[in-house]
């Protein structure tokens, strides 16, 4: 996706430089730990390309109990005992206390380039599961989130794993604290690369 960027202003191609999403501060602090029934959220705009449609296909599925979806648009769901609907605009506070008291976060994208949701949960360090798409891979690496498929199925086997998996449960939580040091630190140094550039033009 960076490339995509560049090369689609060619003129710019020797000037541009690229820099990641920030870290968005979330202040929360994910210390749930795992249970036989995991707590999913969704957090986010409602929009069809956010992959939500999987995740309420996805709650279908038995062993699936609890499924919260937040966010503000358009949607309508059928009477369901294991998704609650928060349909609103969302206070910073408010996505605090969702992060804190669900154990998985959700981002099944359909389409996307980046995610300021992603950096929210690298910051609180919630394990997330996310689709393997370009954009969302440059923000995370292979090891801090478990990666799917954007269909339901893939997302249904990933959230059984976790549920299923308390190890797995935890080195992803190990993982993506790891990796937001080191994120913060890559981003440091891309900022100050741009700064650098732009300051000598």
């Amino acid at each position: 996706e960076k490339q995509k960027a560049i090369d689609d202003h060619a003129k710019y191609h020797n000037k541009s430089i690229v820099v990641r999403h920030p870290i968005l501060n979330s202040h929360a602090r994910h210390q749930l730990v795992h249970t036989s029934v995991l707590k999913f959220l969704f957090l986010g705009r409602l929009k069809a390309y956010k992959g939500y449609e999987l995740i309420i296909e996805a709650s279908k599925d038995p062993l699936i109990n609890s499924v919260t979806i937040a966010g503000q648009g358009e949607i309508k769901i059928a009477d369901s005992n294991n998704i609650k609907l928060i349909n609103k605009h969302l206070s910073d506070q408010e996505i605090q206390k969702l992060i804190e008291s669900h154990h998985v976060l959700l981002l099944p994208y359909i389409d996307a380039s980046q995610s300021g949701i992603v950096t929210l949960g690298i910051d609180a360090c919630i394990p997330m599961i996310i689709s393997q798409l370009p954009g969302l891979q440059e923000q995370v690496n292979e090891k801090s989130c478990a990666w799917i498929q954007p269909n339901a199925q893939s997302l249904i086997k990933a959230m059984l794993r976790l549920q299923e998996d308390p190890e797995y449960y935890i080195t992803l939580k190990e993982n993506i604290s790891d990796y937001k040091d080191q994120y913060q630190s890559e981003w440091a140094d891309e900022l100050s690369i741009f700064v650098r550039e732009i300051t000598q033009v």
